[in-house]
């Protein structure tokens, strides 16, 4: 709760509006990236946080962030399984900015019967499903891929739509129909995200792309890939459409999480778009592996009087050491050449 708390702070000034989310839980935070980004930011900024809130508790620093900020509105995700009304009674009582001569905080609750439900009430809040020529798809069952493409999600304004991974259930279905996409661009493999749900998306006249690794740390990286210089084929060739070009990221930094835990990386989507840098896993907390290591093989740090526009400005951990250890950090550190 704090480092949402924190994440909100530094990437974010004055915030008419905010997003909550309950903390105990990944998809409802992790589908409200597109949300977010369509909100209010306040001083001509387009885009604002996730903050997160205990499922009968409203956290004190998830108060303080919203007096100090002065939101107006507050898009509460989630039915009370996430947060309760207890929940959204205690954001109610704030007065705007703590200041007793200014309304009450607004509260409007973005819920449906489930995870899946939820998810298409919250693509539907600001643009009700008009039209998006990029969708993004990932499981809702697991958080990794879908915490990877947040800052995608933030950036480009594409809504994220979760899927159970065996079926494109009537939910999925009506916002692929309203938002009239021209494609899909999945995340994960086929044990996230089955052929059939691929096949069945291609039955609807739609284009597909497939971001997927051996496994979430490969999938993050592939991803970041997409995000930062578009992908090449095996020829060196660059893919066609969408998949060839970069989604307004920087190859200049990444901000580093685990990949077996989602709480702290709940907010990263917002994070990662203000800071411009994709999200990469580590293994586990004190672990980089394999796969993000090789992604950050092919990155470097050059002397900056060159400008060269690879150069590495910074590693973003999120979470405390419990978290993100400080020889996780360490090991990316190394595996950035230097030149």
């Amino acid at each position: 709760y704090e480092t949402a708390a924190k994440i909100y702070d530094q990437a974010f000034r004055t915030t008419p509006d905010a997003v909550v989310s309950g903390g105990d839980s990944f998809p409802d935070a992790l589908g409200a990236n597109y949300l977010a980004s369509l909100l209010d930011g306040g001083q001509r900024v387009t885009g604002t946080g996730i903050l997160l809130t205990k499922h009968n508790t409203l956290p004190a620093i998830t108060k303080k962030a919203l007096i100090d900020h002065g939101v107006t509105t507050v898009y509460l995700t989630g039915g009370e399984g996430a947060a309760s009304t207890a929940v959204e009674n205690a954001i109610k009582a704030i007065h705007v900015a703590n200041d007793p001569t200014s309304p009450n905080i607004q509260v409007q609750r973005v819920a449906g019967a489930n995870r899946y439900a939820t998810n298409k009430v919250v693509n539907q809040v600001k643009a009700p499903l008009t039209g998006s020529s990029t969708v993004l798809l990932a499981s809702g069952e697991g958080f990794a891929d879908a915490l990877s493409l947040g800052p995608i999600a933030y950036e480009n304004e594409y809504p994220v739509i979760l899927t159970d991974g065996q079926t494109l259930g009537a939910d999925q279905i009506a916002q692929l129909d309203s938002f009239n996409a021209d494609r899909v661009v999945i995340a994960g493999g086929t044990s996230s995200v089955s052929q059939s749900v691929e096949d069945a998306i291609k039955a609807k006249g739609i284009d597909t792309y497939r971001l997927a690794g051996d496994n979430r740390q490969s999938t993050a990286a592939k991803i970041a890939l997409w995000a930062t210089q578009g992908l090449r084929k095996a020829n060196g060739n660059r893919e066609s459409g969408i998949l060839g070009r970069a989604q307004g990221l920087s190859d200049g930094g990444i901000v580093l999480t685990q990949g077996t835990a989602f709480a702290d990386a709940l907010s990263a989507g917002a994070l990662g778009s203000n800071a411009d840098f994709p999200i990469i896993l580590g293994q586990d907390a004190n672990t980089l592996g394999a796969d993000a290591t090789s992604y950050l093989n092919n990155k470097f740090v050059t002397n900056l009087l060159f400008g060269d526009n690879y150069n590495v400005r910074g590693i973003i951990p999120v979470g405390l050491t419990a978290a993100v250890s400080n020889s996780l950090v360490q090991q990316a550190a190394v595996a950035i050449e230097r030149k």
